[in-house]
């Protein structure tokens, strides 16, 4: 029955991976193709993986009958659910159009609601799979380390991750990949339920295995806390890198894929061959990899993207492989699995919580990528200084003792480096805003002629001028002037229609630009997803006057085009201009 167990883990933890991306392919579009659609949604289930780990941690405390009652209820229940869905959606797991998003309601509670409804029963179930299979196995099979199987289930969450862009995407359209994934999770009930039932068969085994509490007891609570904040750390780095890929790239599942392979990776390096793992060969690297990265951010444009991304990809490698090599090497006696388990998950969750959702809420500081380098600096810190004691500082060699001080000026550097990142960003802004659809800023400057403009900002990336002085105010600029495609399109269709009024759909208001084409008696309809730049048009006196000054009628709808378009009825527009970016990548 060894082979149930093994599918348990292995598919469990490729359905686990292949759900993330088929709902998240789902919603994106419903949110604006935005990053911080990815960042909620792995915040979420993080969160449930988290949740799975405690329900694993809780019933493992329970009788054996009473652990296989009530996983055997539960397996058969979020069975049933599925089937129930099947009627009503797509596929069992892939919402109708009913739960598409309301432009007045906060993105990140609709996002978790839909989630939660859609998978949140199955995948809570999935994530309990890992540390719960594991402890079976540990009662049934005393003289087979589990820790393997924790390897196996680092593969199958490789598979899932990988064949989705390159075989899932291609094959399937998102309906079918909801159903595919609830056939595949049918499989997964009947190997869970027969592991289920094989360690019912074995309760004796289960109290033999409670017994050797006695001779391995938990470790301290600081080894504990080290456990957590490795696991933050890690999770930290990722969400953090992961945010910097789509933002200045762009927002799509192949991106956000690359580093969370090599998360997995280091997982499956750390947990099944722990061999790889040198703590001074791979504190060397990281710390090589964060004096790139530092260069890389400080180059800012002399690197070209290629370069930039290797240099935050290098370094989220050997800060992964440090932190997890460091758990694989620290991990407990099997009767503690679990316990082991819940607290890594609570680290992750915390840390990447604390990335995605917690700096648009507190700061408009965009500095979650150096801050997250120092949270891996200090567990780095914390790893050695617990090496040093006396007992082991004797042993160290010099060259591995000069590495280990080298940690303290890294920690303190990163610590400067995110301090003086935040005031770079804040040098001339005039305005400065976050939300869950990204970071502007506003700067002023003086052209080489001497004249005054603003300038919009998404993340790093130019989204419009305007000069701030009349008549030069009304004056489109950019990539908006007379001589751009868009300059020559309105020019072609006013010439053609010069006594009458001009119907125009626009989607993306920017610093309302599009608004200076505007003639008396034209309609413009802009479209625009984020409040932030609807209230600098609104704004008394507004930021950019474009829209306040347009001659025409200038309406704007708050929410996604897309949707919006959807909804209403045939607006007649004589152009529709397509205008919609998320700082340097189209959505």
């Amino acid at each position: 029955m060894r082979i149930a167990f093994a599918l348990a883990i292995g598919l469990g933890a490729f359905l686990l991976f292949q759900v993330q991306f088929v709902l998240g392919k789902q919603v994106l579009p419903w949110f604006g193709g935005v990053p911080s659609v990815w960042s909620t949604c792995l915040v979420f289930f993080q969160t449930l993986l988290l949740g799975g780990y405690a329900y694993a941690h809780g019933l493992t405390r329970l009788p054996v009958r009473r652990q296989v009652a009530v996983h055997t209820a539960l397996l058969g229940l979020a069975a049933v659910a599925l089937a129930v869905r099947a009627f009503g959606w797509p596929s069992p797991i892939t919402p109708d159009q009913a739960w598409r998003p309301a432009p007045e309601e906060s993105p990140v509670g609709q996002i978790l609601a839909l989630l939660t409804v859609a998978v949140g029963l199955p995948y809570l179930l999935l994530s309990t799979t890992g540390p719960l299979m594991q402890r079976w196995w540990a009662a049934v099979w005393p003289d087979r380390s589990p820790y393997r199987l924790y390897a196996l289930s680092n593969v199958g969450s490789l598979a899932g991750l990988l064949t989705y862009p390159f075989l899932v995407e291609r094959l399937l359209v998102v309906r079918q990949q909801g159903w595919m994934w609830s056939l595949l999770f049918v499989t997964y009930v009947a190997a869970a339920l027969v592991a289920t039932w094989t360690y019912a068969r074995h309760g004796e085994a289960d109290a033999r295995l409670r017994a050797t509490a006695v001779d391995a007891p938990a470790p301290p609570w600081h080894e504990q806390m080290l456990w957590a904040w490795l696991a933050a750390a890690a999770a930290a780095l990722l969400q953090s890198t992961t945010a910097w890929l789509t933002v200045d790239v762009a927002a799509v599942p192949l991106l956000w894929m690359a580093p969370l392979a090599l998360y997995l990776i280091s997982f499956i390096i750390a947990f099944e061959y722990p061999r790889v793992y040198h703590r001074l060969t791979w504190t060397l690297l990281l710390l090589l990899a964060m004096a790139g990265a530092i260069a890389a951010a400080q180059a800012d444009t002399d690197w070209s993207p290629a370069w930039h991304m290797l240099a935050g990809l290098s370094l989220l490698l050997a800060a992964c492989m440090f932190c997890h090599g460091e758990l694989g090497m620290r991990a407990p006696a099997p009767v503690h699995l679990t316990r082991f388990y819940l607290i890594v998950a609570a680290g992750g969750a915390a840390g990447s919580a604390a990335t995605a959702l917690l700096p648009p809420v507190l700061s408009t500081w965009v500095i979650e990528y150096p801050v997250s380098m120092l949270a891996v600096a200090l567990g780095l810190f914390a790893v050695h200084a617990a090496a040093f004691r006396a007992s082991e500082a004797a042993r160290l060699p010099w060259w591995s003792r000069l590495i280990a001080v080298a940690i303290v000026p890294t920690v303190v550097g990163l610590g400067r480096f995110a301090i003086v990142e935040g005031r770079a960003q804040q040098s001339d802004v005039i305005h400065a805003s976050r939300n869950f659809f990204g970071w502007i800023r506003v700067r002023e400057g003086e052209s080489a002629g001497g004249a005054r403009y603003r300038r919009l900002l998404h993340g790093n990336t130019v989204h419009g001028n305007q000069f701030l002085e009349p008549p030069r105010d009304r004056q489109p600029t950019s990539y908006y002037t007379s001589g751009s495609g868009i300059g020559q399109a309105m020019a072609w269709l006013q010439a053609r229609k010069p006594s009458t009024s001009v119907h125009a759909g626009v989607a993306g208001l920017g610093t309302g630009t599009m608004a200076a084409f505007a003639r008396r008696g034209d309609v413009f309809r802009i479209y625009e997803i984020d409040p932030q730049v609807v209230a600098m048009a609104r704004a008394s006196p507004p930021i950019f006057s474009y829209v306040a000054n347009a001659d025409g009628e200038i309406v704007i709808v708050p929410g996604d085009a897309r949707l919006s378009l959807e909804r209403e009825p045939d607006n007649g527009f004589d152009i529709l201009v397509l205008d919609a970016f998320s700082s340097d990548s189209v959505p």
